[in-house]
């Protein structure tokens, strides 16, 4: 990899260093700015193309040698949810994240990813199987509510909600946890940045 390319599109991708403005009813969680408004940065969509396919051959490489997919279409998914993360990564902290460079930032992204999809498949193991919600199939309608009925009222405390999601990756289990309070697909897909063909197929992996 450029660290100094990597570097030089982070800055382009978010048309320089400086954030845009505050994002809405949110707090940074830990750190120094703890309790302050979250800040966020514009992502221009175009020149963050170009960095990802600058980091890209690292995270393949990284993905392929963990071994922690067992298709392609898996593989494939794994490394959306990592693009996903840089991604989040510029748009919450910019180009330079704890005042960092960038290129800093992408191997302790990978290895957190990757890292999560490990104890995700171990946990996928023990994970307890709950039929609380039937699967409403909808086709045509992105904003159609893919759970249908919740059968058992408990199901909407954030334990249940969290044992339902138990085998999915940090990424997918914030993306069902908020439709769980949306109920709307479109939503949902345009604050994760995927598909809505994506994200039904991660909603019905919780039905099984």
């Amino acid at each position: 990899m450029d660290l100094a390319v990597i570097d030089q599109l982070a800055i382009q991708a978010t048309k320089g260093e400086d954030f845009v403005g505050y994002q809405r009813n949110k707090t940074y969680l830990h750190g120094r700015f703890r309790g302050q408004p979250k800040k966020y940065w514009l992502v221009d969509g175009n020149k963050f193309e170009k960095l990802w396919k600058v980091i890209l051959p690292y995270v393949a490489v990284s993905v392929q040698r963990s071994g922690y997919y067992t298709s392609n279409s898996e593989r494939e998914d794994i490394l959306e949810d990592i693009k996903i993360w840089f991604y989040k990564i510029l748009y919450n902290y910019g180009p330079k994240p704890n005042d960092k460079p960038f290129s800093k930032q992408v191997t302790l992204t990978v290895n957190n990813a990757l890292t999560n999809y490990y104890k995700n498949a171990q946990s996928a193991k023990k994970y307890l199987n709950y039929n609380a919600i039937s699967l409403f199939t909808a086709t045509t309608n992105d904003d159609t509510p893919i759970l249908n009925t919740i059968e058992d009222n408990s199901f909407t405390t954030d334990f249940r909600e969290r044992e339902i999601v138990a085998h999915l990756n940090e990424t997918e289990q914030a993306m069902v946890l908020f439709y769980f309070k949306c109920e709307q697909l479109k939503l949902t897909c345009e604050e994760f940045h995927v598909s809505p063909k994506r994200l039904k197929n991660i909603l019905r992996s919780c039905l099984n």
